[in-house]
């Protein structure tokens, strides 16, 4: 009789160990699928700040390009229009 409840022991003893076993790897299943989660979305994120400094920097840079064509072809007109008479044209 003492055999039999030894046994039975024993099982009952490795069914919990199984199935606590059991609970411990599902749990560090979890706990790396949301680690492997928040770690896509730092990378994501990142990658969307680095996008945005490189369209805010290409933003600023046409528009100092614009600037400076504006710049350009106003001194091309004043060029083509000649010197304008006044009053310090008149002093050379």
């Amino acid at each position: 009789m003492q055999e039999r409840s030894h046994q039975m022991f024993e099982w009952d003893n490795k069914k919990r160990m199984n199935l606590h076993h059991g609970n411990l790897v599902k749990l560090q299943h979890d706990q790396r699928e949301r680690l492997e989660k928040q770690q896509n979305k730092e990378i994501s994120y990142m990658k969307f700040k680095e996008w945005l400094k490189q369209s805010l920097i290409k933003q600023r840079v046409d528009l100092v390009n614009k600037k400076i064509e504006k710049q350009n072809k106003k001194l091309k007109d004043r060029k083509k229009k000649g010197p304008k008479l006044t009053g310090e044209f008149l002093r050379r």
